[in-house]
């Protein structure tokens, strides 16, 4: 079978009926008793191609909207789909193995200057409103299986992205953060620049961030779990126009350390996405102690050797 399709205007939402999503309870019984689908053996080959001037998808107006599919050997791939949207533009490429049952998979993707808020609002709604900013970053996933267990299991990855002039707002995560460091007013966190790198493996995303504004900054690593589960390392910086009011106002003030123009502290981050914990990184804080342990110790140790050399 060979398809050619171009068009100036197509509308996706209209070529696609979602079905009704199941009830909660459904879905565990389904998913307790769910079987890997079987290896297909189909006697066809297909090449495709969809070329379209503009379109929508889930909302989205994209332009320059082209792509090519193909199936040979019961292998479906795209070898490559791309657009421009949201003020920026998006490419990838993948391949379904049809042959293994579950089927195998492996996707790239890319994503250049486009805005995060509504890429949420069509794809994650539940987190809309929380998260914008200009969004840039490349991912590499494969996995097997469609049972949702042998999904998280099998799926491993790694990738990249950056947000620049962005803020967070309106999340557990951010909201907890400046509880903790007595900035509850301060509402939302500025990002100027985010960047981060990620890795996916038995179902654990690890995770290195770096958040920077002109007040405050944040380090974080550690890992996400796909049960939402957190285990991060946090340190957050403020600068010294606000660093009274952390001193005054957090509960954890006696922690606090102060480092050419920024004061710090030292977190860990745990519970789930939803309801994050926060707490003093008690590790980090005994080795600071241990360190200006050491460092009076050695002070003072000099003194002494001083005063017996000048003897």
């Amino acid at each position: 079978v060979n398809i050619s399709i171009k068009s100036n205007y197509i509308a996706l939402d209209e070529l696609f009926v979602s079905t009704p999503a199941a009830g909660k309870s459904q879905e565990t019984k389904d998913e307790g008793v769910k079987k890997e689908p079987e290896p297909m053996n189909l006697k066809l080959k297909l090449n495709a191609s969809l070329d379209i001037d503009k379109t929508v998808y889930k909302g989205i107006s994209i332009d320059n909207f082209t792509s090519r599919y193909e199936l040979k050997n019961n292998v479906f791939s795209i070898p490559y789909l791309k657009g421009n949207t949201l003020s920026g533009a998006f490419a990838m490429k993948g391949a379904v193995d049809l042959a293994q049952k579950g089927t195998r998979y492996n996707m790239n993707a890319n994503l250049s200057n486009v805005k995060v808020e509504e890429i949420i609002n069509a794809f994650a709604p539940k987190a809309k409103g929380k998260l914008y900013g200009i969004l840039s970053g490349q991912a590499a996933i494969n996995g097997a299986g469609t049972v949702p267990a042998n999904l998280k299991r099998n799926l491993q990855g790694k990738g990249e992205f950056a947000i620049k002039n962005g803020v967070i707002k309106n999340a557990p995560l951010s909201a907890g953060l400046l509880a903790i460091l007595g900035l509850k007013d301060m509402k939302e966190i500025p990002m100027d620049k985010a960047d981060s790198r990620f890795t996916i493996a038995d179902g654990i995303v690890n995770l290195t961030t770096s958040i920077s504004s002109k007040d405050l900054m944040i380090d974080e690593t550690g890992t996400i779990g796909m049960d939402e589960k957190l285990d991060l390392a946090v340190l957050a910086k403020v600068s010294d126009r606000l660093a009274p009011r952390l001193v005054s106002q957090s509960s954890i003030a006696t922690f606090l350390s102060s480092e050419k123009g920024w004061t710090s502290i030292p977190l860990r981050v745990g519970g789930t996405i939803s309801n994050p914990s926060y707490g003093v990184d008690t590790r980090v804080v005994g080795k600071k102690v241990k360190e200006s342990v050491q460092k009076k110790v050695g002070e003072e140790l000099q003194k002494i050797l001083q005063k017996d050399k000048t003897k």
